[in-house]
């Protein structure tokens, strides 16, 4: 099972994800992966192994990123634990969501994480994963099931009090409703940075930044 050592990195590669620190990222995770392929840490192996491939895809560098996920993938299948996979199954999507055009590789890698997440009663998983799927239909331009998918990741990351779906679910309704009612948007937005501000989720912001500037430039 998983240790003090993979806990501890698989929060640190969160805090510097959405505090948009990708070189501290990939550094971190270097030396990790260095130091549990000395001792022999499976576990700690794939959680670097899939923060490296974040931080390769936050850099742009997609293929890196795929050929390190896919080795993840591998090793959590091996090692047949279901927080390792859905881990990795989450970033492989997400890496499939960055690289357009493989949309539906993404829906098929949150669909079963959210199955995996389902048979462990993982919430924060589940809401990762609704959120997923509701990107998944931003990209497909299905704003009826991405808002339907967003408000059920709102919903369940409300009950676990996991403030970071809380905030990047109301930024995926604010896009879904923003070609027809752009008040609406505007307020799921506002709601989304104040949450993005409160908890120095800087990625967020970054990306809400760049949402409100559209909405605004298209109403001029």
């Amino acid at each position: 099972f998983m240790n003090e050592t993979s806990h501890t990195l698989q929060n640190t590669i969160e805090t510097f994800t959405r505090m948009a620190q990708f070189d501290a990222l990939i550094d971190t995770c270097k030396i990790a992966l260095a130091e549990a392929r000395e001792h022999g840490d499976r576990f700690t192996e794939i959680i670097a192994i899939v923060g490296l491939a974040q931080g390769h895809k936050f850099i742009g560098k997609f293929k890196e990123a795929r050929v390190l996920i896919n080795g993840a993938l591998d090793f959590a299948n091996q090692v047949g634990d279901r927080d390792l996979l859905i881990m990795a199954l989450i970033a492989s999507a997400d890496i499939a969501l960055s690289t357009t055009f493989q949309v539906h590789e993404a829906e098929r890698d949150y669909r079963q994480a959210l199955e995996v997440s389902k048979s462990i009663g993982d919430e924060h998983a589940i809401a990762h994963s609704l959120a997923g799927l509701a990107s998944v239909f931003i990209q497909a331009e299905d704003a009826t099931r991405a808002q339907k998918y967003a408000r059920d990741a709102f919903d369940t990351a409300r009950d676990c009090g996991d403030r970071y779906i809380m905030g990047l679910s109301l930024a995926i309704i604010g896009t879904s409703v923003s070609k027809n009612q752009p008040e609406k948007a505007m307020q799921a937005y506002e709601d989304a940075m104040a949450i993005a501000q409160q908890d120095d989720f800087r990625l967020m912001e970054l990306g809400l930044t760049g949402h409100i500037g559209q909405l605004l430039s298209r109403e001029a």
